[in-house]
């Protein structure tokens, strides 16, 4: 038996020297991947994917309660150990996006950065991993617009037209703020509106939106957006089957909304027993719903002017800004409206020639006298 041992290593010997062996090829690869070597001229360690909760520890998050779920991701609560704040992380399945959305994406993200506004549910950071796309936003805990007509409706009572014209005016000028610097929202419906210690807040803002920096006044060619919500010229389409629009489909949203928070109901769609075809057909022509209610002539004036079918008929957020109807609430600088939008709308330049969201109309209401800037 002892011959077998002389000068021949036992097999716990040769195991052994094997997993030095591996060991000391392990750590000269992960050098040589330390010192920055480039790509393709040393193997590359097999690399285990992070999780997204994994990593949002690391950044210093602790994960929360979730808040929903849908097709392409889901929405969590998390806790900044810094200073305790709370936020919303919204996951997307990022490796079940094509290589365009995947683009698209990043360049969204990439520009909601520079975009700071109070009445914007505000961008705080982001990050991807492996399988998803993380995006860190402010957490708005009062619900949304439509809940708020939910609950009103079941109560049988509209809303105060004071209060109607506060969130509307909020909403207008983080539309404004967007338009201002060449963005469109494209999916503005009362769901994306979001409640923060009774302030409007548009959120949605980081996947589902196009820049137009750059782009004719033909517009943009990709639909998207809520069915009910859409502007005609985005059913429609154009001659060769893609659909061209301008910021206009941001202000027909806009008054697809304030319709809802006025009847407590949808424009479109809201008849029992009306087909989805009957609908887009309303929608196309423009048919929405009867308009009641003891509102001022001011307030039905703007949410008709908003609802027109030809988009070069409905008015700017600028022109809609510099309505009468507004200007009280305006000029007194209450807390209704943050002062910090009210500054973003002082501090911007005399307008020049007309561009996307800010051509003159001849049919929308008109503000009694010239836009003030100073």
């Amino acid at each position: 038996m002892g011959r077998f041992s002389i000068g021949r290593p036992q097999l716990c010997d040769v195991t052994l020297a094997n997993s030095m062996a591996m060991h000391s090829i392990r750590d000269k690869m992960e050098n040589m991947l330390r010192k920055g070597a480039k790509p393709g001229t040393q193997p590359q360690l097999p690399m285990k994917p992070v999780k997204p909760q994994d990593k949002l520890l690391s950044m210093g998050y602790e994960r929360g309660d979730e808040l929903g779920r849908g097709s392409f991701g889901y929405a969590i609560k998390v806790r900044r150990q810094q200073d305790g704040r709370i936020y919303v992380a919204k996951l997307q399945k990022y490796n079940q996006m094509d290589a365009e959305e995947q683009e698209f994406c990043i360049r969204e993200i990439q520009n909601m950065r520079q975009l700071i506004h109070p009445h914007l549910v505000r961008f705080r950071e982001s990050f991807r991993t492996e399988n998803h796309l993380c995006i860190i936003m402010d957490l708005c805990d009062d619900g949304d617009l439509q809940q708020r007509i939910v609950a009103r409706k079941d109560s049988g009572t509209p809303f105060p037209e004071t209060t109607v014209i506060t969130w509307f005016l909020q909403l207008l000028t983080g539309i404004d703020y967007l338009h201002t610097n060449k963005m469109m929202h494209r999916d503005i419906k009362p769901a994306n509106v979001f409640m923060h210690q009774n302030m409007i807040k548009l959120g949605d803002l980081g996947l589902s939106k196009q820049v137009f920096t750059g782009v004719s006044k033909a517009g943009i060619h990709t639909q998207c957006g809520s069915p009910l919500y859409l502007a005609p010229e985005v059913h429609m389409g154009s001659e060769n089957g893609a659909c061209v629009y301008t910021a206009s489909v941001d202000i027909w949203a806009m008054g697809c909304t304030l319709f809802e928070i006025m009847m407590l109901t949808r424009a479109f769609g809201g008849k029992k027993g009306e087909g989805k075809m009957e609908t887009l057909r309303a929608v196309v022509e423009a048919r929405y719903g009867q308009i009641h209610g003891s509102w001022s002539p001011q307030l039905k004036e703007l949410l008709e002017s908003m609802l027109q079918r030809a988009p070069s008929n409905r008015p700017s957020s600028f022109e809609m800004l510099n309505l009468p109807i507004f200007q009280p609430m305006l000029l007194a600088d209450t807390d209704k409206i943050n002062s910090a939008g009210l500054r973003h709308l002082r501090s911007m330049a005399p307008p020049g020639p007309p561009e996307v969201g800010r051509r003159p109309n001849a049919h929308a209401p008109r503000p009694n006298s010239a836009p003030d800037r100073s």
